[in-house]
């Protein structure tokens, strides 16, 4: 808890708290005419300031567009109580603002001009828990000049955190291990806290990137995306395809430009149709390098994975999507998992959980320990457990082959067999592609036949070139079969050309409309640490003949019957789009929010997902029984309830079967 000075003080311990200064402006103003002391405190987003009541005067301030940063090099040592020198001219973007809107200001006297700093994190997020660095220290800071506001909540949380060992409530959205190593540098800082400050009273538009601080973890392929008009934008520091902007359609063309709306259709909305369908058609490429990758290993490391895991993962080679569940049945995550030998698994994490997904894995391998209110009871039983977490993230990059005509691709670029009985579903197994030796997962998140490849970042270049060769017709593994010639003088002649596949490298909005209509939940959405398998629908990652963190939760849970579930919504309407978090009714009754939604580009209309609350969730019948309505604005829009995807229920495209689906 040490403000603006935290950052060099964990820094001290090797404990990353990002976060920087920057100066922070108001000014008090001489007697106005029509100040009382019942004035109420006034906003006014569009100029980004703010006026309330100083005695017979005003104080105005704000949180301007582009802030001004200081002491990236850290608060001075002789810094205490102190002010920093005027700055009119910066301030004067926020008075100008202000008198627009009260044009008395024009004619006032400044009193006093206050330039104070104040500490502001990378995403206007406060930064609390316990850091897992070190065990047992906690962190109150970043509040981003909201710390009265929020003190009372987020006090009561890091108390309940410290006496209990976890708060009760899902608080990942301000949760220390949101943050990786590259957020501590200054620099990185000092470039983001600029936008930072003015995202107070910023329209949160949504999926709004920011623009500061871009470029730090970058795929291999970047240049290459970047050269086929692909729009970026920032995850966990990564750059990722948003969506490619077509040839015809230059970034500069005004008619696409990036103007942000809530109540119509995004102007991109077009170039993801046909990312989406293409891929549900054909066959598209996806650089999903940035995902994380952990790597468990040691002699105890399969004790610990099953442990851990709610579903069994001790088959070597098969791919296996878990969850790892807290004592009361919650998601800490939810990964897929491979076991590649003996003593050693691969972890593949949603991106922006790789610190805290290594934290919770290292703080549940059983080690000698005291018990302390914030350790965990399986670090004071039984005996010491050998097992290492390894963040592998950097290695790798992975490239998603997904779409009917998948297996056609690559079976032009590899020897390896990829049919269902000598690939199925859910294995991994090391192939070669073209040149470019591949470790290849039969899983999707699309709900496509597909595979994802995993190769050394050095590799990537040319393993791209080899699948967008393969496509073209220009490259096969699989030598020309040489006949016999009828006439003696006749040359052998080899196979005929290869028919050109039409590959598309496509992005994570793309991405994300694929996996709505099939229902596929997401950590942080449909997931949470308050969030059960039963709640979620995902049931069938629980191997209840083992033991696993939570059983004894969910046993209890299963036995009581669930109160809340996750429903699949879908509704024909396109005009006006759906975002996430509006409120759902059935029967004109609230019972829960909009968790994740896009447009269905299959079957048309959009897809919401929502967690419903209701006492006869869990009977059968009850969600499609139900009418519903989706709260947009001012408008309410009807939908329909189910359990199932709303797109291949059956999951036949998945397995490969195409039979009669391309025609649908």
């Amino acid at each position: 808890c040490g403000g603006q000075w935290s950052r060099q003080m964990a820094k001290t311990a090797k404990i990353n708290v990002p976060l920087h200064s920057c100066e922070h402006f108001y000014v008090t103003t001489n007697t106005l005419p029509g100040v009382h002391p019942g004035l109420p405190v006034y906003r006014d987003n569009d100029s980004f300031t703010y006026f309330r009541e100083w005695g017979t005067g005003l104080l105005v301030g704000g949180f301007e567009p582009e802030a001004k940063p200081i002491w990236t090099e850290g608060v001075p040592p002789n810094f205490e109580f102190n002010l920093l020198p005027d700055d009119y001219d910066h301030f004067m973007q926020i008075w100008d603002g202000a008198a627009h809107r009260i044009p008395c200001l024009e004619e006032a006297e400044i009193n006093t001009f206050v330039n104070g700093p104040e500490s502001f994190t990378t995403d206007n997020q406060y930064i609390l828990g316990e850091a897992p660095e070190c065990r047992g220290f906690f962190v109150a800071a970043g509040f981003n000049s909201a710390g009265i506001a929020n003190a009372a909540g987020a006090g009561s949380t890091v108390a309940e955190w410290i006496t209990e060992g976890a708060p009760s409530s899902d608080v990942w959205g301000v949760d220390i291990r949101r943050f990786g190593g590259f957020h501590r540098s200054p620099m990185f800082l000092r470039d983001r806290v600029k936008e930072v400050l003015g995202m107070h009273y910023a329209m949160p538009w949504p999926r709004k990137e920011l623009e500061s601080a871009r470029g730090l973890r970058r795929s291999p392929l970047y240049p290459a995306h970047a050269e086929k008009g692909a729009v970026f934008g920032q995850r966990y520091g990564w750059e990722r395809v948003n969506y490619f902007m077509p040839p015809d359609h230059p970034a500069t063309d005004p008619t696409i430009s990036e103007t942000h709306t809530v109540d119509q259709p995004p102007h991109w909305l077009p170039f993801v149709q046909e990312e989406h369908r293409h891929t549900r058609s054909k066959v598209s490429l996806f650089d999903v390098t940035s995902f994380a990758k952990l790597m468990v290993q040691g002699p105890d490391a399969e004790v610990v994975m099953q442990r851990l895991c709610s579903a069994d993962v001790s088959e070597i080679g098969k791919c296996v999507y878990t969850g790892m569940l807290n004592e009361h049945g919650g998601y800490e995550t939810d990964v897929t998992v491979t076991k590649l030998e003996h003593e050693k698994f691969i972890i593949i994490s949603p991106t922006a959980q790789a610190t805290r997904d290594a934290d919770w894995i290292r703080r549940n391998i059983r080690t000698p320990a005291t018990p302390t209110p914030t350790t965990t009871t399986l670090e004071c039983e039984g005996e010491f457990e050998f097992a290492t977490v390894t963040d592998i993230t950097s290695s790798l990059v992975v490239l998603a082959v997904m779409g009917p005509q998948s297996r056609q691709l690559l079976e032009r670029v590899t020897l390896a067999p990829l049919d269902n009985g000598q690939f199925p579903f859910g294995t991994s197994q090391e192939i070669d592609v073209g040149p470019v030796a591949v470790r290849a997962a039969r899983v999707t998140y699309v709900g496509e036949l597909g595979w994802e490849l995993y190769c050394p970042v050095e590799c990537a270049p040319l393993l791209y070139e080899t699948l967008h060769a393969a496509a073209s017709g220009e490259l096969t593994t699989k030598g020309p079969t040489v006949e016999e010639p009828t006439d003696p003088e006749e040359e052998p002649s080899g196979n005929e050309p290869l028919v050109p596949i039409d590959l598309r490298d496509c992005g994570y909005y793309a991405i994300d409309s694929l996996r709505c209509e099939k229902g596929y939940r997401a950590y942080g959405h449909e997931l949470s640490s308050v969030d059960t398998p039963l709640e979620a629908g995902l049931a069938f990652q629980c191997d209840w003949s083992k033991d696993f963190n939570g059983k004894a939760a969910l046993l209890e849970q299963k036995s009581n019957g669930v109160k809340s579930r996750v429903v699949t919504l879908s509704t024909q309407e396109e005009a006006l789009p759906l975002w996430g978090a509006e409120p759902v009714y059935r029967d004109g009754v609230l019972v829960g929010n909009v968790t994740s939604a896009n447009y269905s580009h299959s079957n048309g209309g959009q897809i919401a997902l929502c967690t419903v609350e209701h006492e006869d969730v869990a009977t059968k019948g009850f969600v499609a029984k139900g009418t519903y309505t989706i709260e947009v604005g001012a408008t309410m829009v009807p939908a329909k309830g189910s359990l199932r995807p709303a797109f291949d229920p059956k999951g036949r495209r998945v397995a490969g079967d195409y039979e009669d689906q391309l025609q649908k």
